[in-house]
């Protein structure tokens, strides 16, 4: 080997040494910092799911809060509808649909008194007082039947306008009772 050779070697070894120092230091520290970002990864994922946690957790507790005055501005709605056909003791179908919603489940308020007001467009004849009868029968056969308050007061003031001139000697609520029965009956 010639002397420039090794002069050319030598001088690259020295390099190499030189550079060498920093460069393990360099590597070291991205080493850390990647370490670092990975362990700052995992914990904005912690609080992501944290987050996304107490998300569900405020969607849930609001709509517990906000539940009952959903309920109330349907009720007052449907109440509202009722009077629009003349109703006008809206008080004493509150009151029975209350009491029916209270005493059967699945049948809300709401429910009750939109299904009042289809009694209503469909038998107008009916006092206020025999609006909430008649509905709470409807409603009753319907929950015997596993029909919905709204199907079975369809079917009562269409079985009404069908069949009540037949039984002209029976009261209006006489033949809601007579009617409910016999659906009951063949169900």
């Amino acid at each position: 080997m010639s002397l420039e050779s090794v002069f050319k070697l030598s001088l690259v070894m020295n390099m190499i040494d030189n550079l060498s120092g920093p460069m393990a230091g360099i590597a070291s520290k991205v080493g850390a910092n990647v370490s670092k970002l990975d362990g700052m990864g995992q914990t904005l994922g912690g609080i992501a799911k944290a987050g996304t946690a107490m998300q569900a957790a405020g969607t849930q507790i609001t709509g517990a809060v906000l539940a009952p005055v959903e309920a109330t501005f349907e009720t007052r709605r449907a109440l509202g509808e009722l009077a629009s056909l003349g109703v006008t003791d809206l008080d004493a179908l509150e009151s029975a649909a209350r009491s029916f919603s209270d005493q059967w489940s699945g049948t809300t308020k709401a429910d009750f008194i939109s299904a009042a007001y289809d009694i209503k467009s469909g038998i107008s004849s009916l006092s206020d007082e025999g609006v909430a009868k008649f509905t709470g029968l409807a409603a009753l056969t319907a929950k015997a039947t596993k029909a919905t308050a709204a199907e079975m007061t369809s079917l009562f003031a269409a079985g009404y306008g069908i069949y009540k001139n037949y039984y002209d000697d029976l009261s209006d609520i006489q033949f809601g009772e007579m009617f409910s029965a016999g659906i009951a009956e063949s169900v």
